[in-house]
């Protein structure tokens, strides 16, 4: 039998792998499990896995940081 959708449980924590994968991708998982958690709660999501979902923000997380790293390049020294 499947497993039925839930919203997020109150005792939902990041685990020792989030907590590993944010510091990998230079993430605060404090801020990061607090957008979560406000952003499911406000919207009223339900999840089969809430630790998948919770690796699936980390990803996205760690590439529009990634992203804005490379808006922030300082050009000061390019000749052109």
């Amino acid at each position: 039998k499947a497993k039925s959708k839930t919203v997020m449980p109150e005792n939902f924590a990041p685990t020792p792998e989030h907590i590993e994968q944010a510091k990998a991708a230079g993430l605060d998982i404090q801020d990061e499990f607090q957008k979560f958690s406000d952003y499911h709660a406000s919207k009223g999501t339900q999840y089969v896995c809430w630790n998948s979902g919770f690796r699936y923000w980390l990803n996205m997380a760690a590439g529009f940081k990634r992203s804005a790293d490379s808006k922030n390049i300082d050009t000061t020294e390019c000749d052109e």
